[in-house]
């Protein structure tokens, strides 16, 4: 995704993609050991 086409509401969109995708990452992690 380039950052040059992102405006501020889809900047918000995609920092919650990656929040969602951090925790649901650490979970996962969590599940394994």
């Amino acid at each position: 995704m380039d950052d040059l086409f992102i405006t501020g509401e889809d900047r918000l969109i995609v920092d919650t993609h990656q929040k969602l995708a951090s925790e649901l990452e650490m979970k996962n992690l969590e599940m394994m050991h």
